[in-house]
């Protein structure tokens, strides 16, 4: 079995990368842990998994997820507003509890 030429650049570049190198601009770098300190979970069906996947195109679908959560926040628009309190609801709805850290 052969690796494909794409892939053996890319772990050949992984030391590289680690040490702060410049990445390709075809390369994703995720450092998880580094500048973000919460993890929110959600589960979506597998029609629901595929449609994220595809407006998300080349991005990873975590990260086009969580950049369009904060852009309905930064918003601040009514109707922005609306979709992130009813994530929240469709979360408590399904026995999900949303807390604050530091809040009781």
């Amino acid at each position: 079995m052969t690796i494909p030429d794409k892939l053996r650049r890319a772990i050949e570049e992984t030391a590289d990368v680690e040490k702060g190198a410049t990445v390709r601009q075809d390369t994703s770098v995720s450092r998880p842990g580094k500048s973000r300190n919460h993890t929110l979970q959600i589960r979506l069906s597998d029609a629901e998994y595929q449609q994220l996947v595809t407006v998300a195109g080349d991005e990873p679908a975590s990260a086009f997820a969580r950049s369009v959560l904060m852009q309905c926040i930064a918003d601040g628009s009514t109707e922005s507003l609306r979709l992130v309190g009813a994530l929240r609801d469709a979360l408590e709805s399904t026995g999900y509890e949303l807390t604050r850290r530091g809040v009781a």
